[in-house]
Protein backbone atom coordinates (compact mmCIF):
# COMPACT_ATOMS: atom_id res chain seq x y z
CA UNK A 1 0.00 0.00 0.00
CA UNK A 2 1.35 3.74 -0.63
CA UNK A 3 2.85 5.53 2.14
CA UNK A 4 0.62 7.76 3.61
CA UNK A 5 1.41 11.81 3.99
CA UNK A 6 3.56 13.41 6.26
CA UNK A 7 2.36 14.26 9.55
CA UNK A 8 4.48 16.85 11.53
CA UNK A 9 3.93 16.46 15.25
CA UNK A 10 3.82 19.41 17.70
CA UNK A 11 4.37 20.51 21.11
CA UNK A 12 0.87 22.17 21.52
CA UNK A 13 -0.71 18.64 20.90
CA UNK A 14 1.74 17.08 22.89
CA UNK A 15 0.72 19.65 25.89
CA UNK A 16 -2.71 18.99 25.09
CA UNK A 17 -2.73 15.34 25.32
CA UNK A 18 -0.88 15.55 28.57
CA UNK A 19 -3.60 18.12 30.23
CA UNK A 20 -5.87 15.84 28.78
CA UNK A 21 -4.66 12.38 30.46
CA UNK A 22 -1.39 12.95 32.43
CA UNK A 23 -2.71 13.38 36.11
CA UNK A 24 -4.99 10.10 35.68
CA UNK A 25 -1.43 8.44 34.25
CA UNK A 26 1.28 10.01 36.29
CA UNK A 27 -0.62 11.84 39.05
CA UNK A 28 1.30 15.45 39.97
CA UNK A 29 3.06 16.05 36.55
CA UNK A 30 4.02 19.18 35.78
CA UNK A 31 2.74 20.20 32.81
CA UNK A 32 4.60 23.62 32.45
CA UNK A 33 7.89 21.77 32.92
CA UNK A 34 7.01 20.00 30.24
CA UNK A 35 5.74 22.27 27.52
CA UNK A 36 9.27 24.31 28.74
CA UNK A 37 12.09 21.18 28.04
CA UNK A 38 12.15 19.10 24.73
CA UNK A 39 10.30 15.72 26.27
CA UNK A 40 8.99 12.83 23.73
CA UNK A 41 5.44 13.28 22.38
CA UNK A 42 3.28 10.30 24.39
CA UNK A 43 3.27 7.53 22.69
CA UNK A 44 -0.72 7.26 22.98
CA UNK A 45 -0.47 10.35 20.01
CA UNK A 46 1.96 8.30 18.07
CA UNK A 47 -0.37 5.52 17.91
CA UNK A 48 -3.42 7.31 16.74
CA UNK A 49 -1.65 9.32 14.19
CA UNK A 50 0.05 6.43 12.77
CA UNK A 51 -3.48 4.44 12.78
CA UNK A 52 -5.42 7.50 11.65
CA UNK A 53 -2.94 8.11 8.78
CA UNK A 54 -3.50 4.73 7.35
CA UNK A 55 -7.11 4.41 7.47
CA UNK A 56 -8.00 5.82 3.53
CA UNK A 57 -5.84 2.75 2.55
CA UNK A 58 -6.65 -0.27 4.98
CA UNK A 59 -9.54 0.13 7.43
CA UNK A 60 -11.92 2.86 5.73
CA UNK A 61 -13.98 0.32 3.77
CA UNK A 62 -13.40 -1.88 6.96
CA UNK A 63 -16.85 -3.50 8.98
CA UNK A 64 -14.75 -3.80 12.04
CA UNK A 65 -11.25 -3.20 13.58
CA UNK A 66 -11.02 -6.80 14.87
CA UNK A 67 -8.18 -6.21 17.76
CA UNK A 68 -4.50 -5.51 17.78
CA UNK A 69 -2.24 -8.14 17.87
CA UNK A 70 1.20 -6.09 18.15
CA UNK A 71 2.17 -2.67 18.87
CA UNK A 72 5.84 -1.82 19.51
CA UNK A 73 7.70 1.34 19.51
CA UNK A 74 11.07 1.41 18.83
CA UNK A 75 12.58 4.76 19.72
CA UNK A 76 10.47 8.57 20.71
CA UNK A 77 9.13 10.84 18.44
CA UNK A 78 9.30 14.80 19.96
CA UNK A 79 7.88 17.96 18.63
CA UNK A 80 8.48 18.67 15.10
CA UNK A 81 9.40 15.07 14.37
CA UNK A 82 7.54 14.09 11.40
CA UNK A 83 5.50 10.48 11.48
CA UNK A 84 5.20 8.93 8.11
CA UNK A 85 3.53 5.66 7.48
CA UNK A 86 2.95 2.70 4.68
CA UNK A 87 0.71 -0.35 5.88
CA UNK A 88 0.95 -3.78 4.35
CA UNK A 89 -1.53 -6.53 4.04
CA UNK A 90 0.03 -9.79 5.54
CA UNK A 91 -2.76 -12.52 4.85
CA UNK A 92 -6.23 -12.87 4.49
CA UNK A 93 -8.80 -15.67 4.71
CA UNK A 94 -12.69 -16.18 4.92
CA UNK A 95 -14.70 -15.64 8.11
CA UNK A 96 -15.60 -18.78 9.73
CA UNK A 97 -18.86 -17.30 11.35
CA UNK A 98 -19.88 -14.21 8.75
CA UNK A 99 -19.95 -15.21 5.17
CA UNK A 100 -20.44 -12.06 3.75
CA UNK A 101 -16.93 -10.85 5.25
CA UNK A 102 -13.08 -12.07 5.23
CA UNK A 103 -10.19 -11.39 7.72
CA UNK A 104 -7.37 -9.38 6.68
CA UNK A 105 -4.03 -8.69 8.48
CA UNK A 106 -2.04 -5.37 8.18
CA UNK A 107 1.00 -4.54 9.52
CA UNK A 108 1.35 -0.47 9.81
CA UNK A 109 5.03 0.93 10.59
CA UNK A 110 5.46 4.12 11.23
CA UNK A 111 8.89 5.88 10.66
CA UNK A 112 10.56 9.42 11.27
CA UNK A 113 11.71 12.10 8.90
CA UNK A 114 14.97 9.87 9.16
CA UNK A 115 13.17 6.93 7.98
CA UNK A 116 13.64 5.31 11.05
CA UNK A 117 11.16 3.52 12.24
CA UNK A 118 9.13 5.10 15.36
CA UNK A 119 6.40 2.05 15.61
CA UNK A 120 4.97 -1.06 14.36
CA UNK A 121 1.18 -2.04 14.73
CA UNK A 122 -0.17 -5.42 13.49
CA UNK A 123 -4.06 -5.50 13.50
CA UNK A 124 -6.80 -7.83 11.89
CA UNK A 125 -9.83 -5.93 10.28
CA UNK A 126 -13.17 -7.52 8.78
CA UNK A 127 -13.59 -6.35 5.38
CA UNK A 128 -16.79 -7.49 3.29
CA UNK A 129 -16.02 -9.81 0.14
CA UNK A 130 -15.51 -8.57 -2.63
CA UNK A 131 -13.37 -5.10 -1.48
CA UNK A 132 -9.94 -4.80 -2.64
Amino acid sequence: MAPAPRRPTTRSEAVVLLRTFADSVWPGTNIHAYSRHRRPVLDSLIFGLAVGMSVSDTSGQAIANLGYEIVTFDRPMFPGDSLYAESEGLEKRESSSKPDRGIVAIETRGFNQNREHVIVLRRYLAPKKGIT
